[in-house]
């Protein structure tokens, strides 16, 4: 599993989940299904996964994360209305992922932040320049992108948990986010998401289209990074 999305819990019904799920999350589902799997197969994503995972590989792991976020997420939240942010019961995860990554990295609290990639930067900003509505609806594709990680970052973490070794530092405050920011859940989310498009007719096109826009973001920069060259120490 991913970083950017999740199936059906394991030890559920399948039938009943689906059919239980809104119709706007199922075709969000299998409109970034194969994206999905191909940022699944990816070397990083792998390396994450496999029954021995490294300190570096993990830190890369949310190096990569991080420069999608930096650009992402305080532009998708910036053009959703605070009313609906409530409504979906989400909240910003970056504080938690630099959390993380300082504590890995041991990174000077006074060292200068990160900034997202200039060509990271423009495809957001590609992705939200049109008209009010649909610039909030393309918004709101992209959350569902970065609320699913929230869920599936709780198996990766329950992973690593289980092949890191004893008595290292573990830090999980991303991947962990839902436990301690609990919010509506993923179906809440759902409903939520499912229920804005209803009121708002038209608007799907442009939410499947965010949501396409940040997984291949997110594709590209577990992508970039070559595990094989500093994660395996």
């Amino acid at each position: 599993m991913s970083q950017t999305h999740q199936p059906p819990a394991a030890g559920t019904d399948t039938a009943a989940t689906l059919s239980s799920t809104p119709p706007l999350m199922r075709r969000l589902r299998e409109h970034t299904a194969p994206t999905h799997r191909a940022t699944e197969a990816l070397p990083l994503m792998r390396h994450v996964l496999t029954d021995h995972p490294t300190a570096a590989g993990y830190a890369e792991y949310l190096a990569a994360l991080q420069g999608v976020y930096l650009a992402v997420e305080p532009a998708l939240y910036a053009a959703t209305p605070a009313s609906v942010i409530t409504t979906l019961g989400i909240e910003p995860k970056l504080p938690a992922l630099q959390q993380d990554l300082q504590a890995l990295l041991g990174a000077a609290p006074a060292a200068p932040p990160p900034r997202p990639a200039p060509d990271t930067r423009a495809a957001v900003h590609r992705l939200l320049n049109g008209p009010a509505e649909s610039r909030v609806a393309a918004a709101l594709g992209g959350l569902y992108v970065l609320e699913g990680a929230t869920l599936g970052g709780q198996v990766i973490a329950r992973h690593l948990r289980a092949q890191w070794p004893p008595g290292v530092n573990l830090p999980t405050a991303f991947l962990e986010f839902r436990l301690e920011h609990p919010g509506l859940g993923w179906r809440g989310f759902g409903a939520a998401l499912d229920r804005w498009a209803g009121r708002h007719p038209g608007s799907d096109r442009a939410i499947l289209d965010g949501a396409m826009g940040v997984f291949r973001l997110m594709h590209k920069a577990f992508a970039d990074v070559d595990p094989s060259t500093n994660c395996n120490r």
